[in-house]
């Protein structure tokens, strides 16, 4: 299932053959999922986040939050980490969750 989110989120003809960006994209990719599955998409502490997806919480604010923010995905609140209507739309999954949407 995450092979497929992945393979729809960064197509072959964005990520060539460069492994580094592949594992950097399948992070993103993973980071978002586990928000939207585990935690029906934020908030979520970063401590809490970098235990569910096993990578260091400065690694997660340093590497892969930054891309996630500045591309619409991901913003960050006072509350925790949110996964953006954007995010579930590129990764194609329904958004089934109205209290999320009440708090804004």
């Amino acid at each position: 299932n995450l092979d497929k989110i992945f393979n729809k989120f960064y197509p072959q003809s964005q990520t060539g053959s460069k492994g580094k960006f592949l594992l950097n994209m399948a992070w993103t990719v993973e980071i978002l999922v586990a928000i939207i599955e585990k935690y029906k998409g934020g908030p979520v502490g970063i401590n809490t986040l970098a235990t569910v997806v096993g990578e260091e919480s400065g690694t997660i604010e340093e590497v892969y939050e930054p891309f996630l923010v500045q591309q619409g995905y991901l913003v960050r609140t006072s509350r925790g980490r949110m996964v953006t209507d954007l995010a579930y739309s590129h990764l194609n999954i329904p958004r089934n969750n109205s209290s999320q949407k009440e708090m804004f």
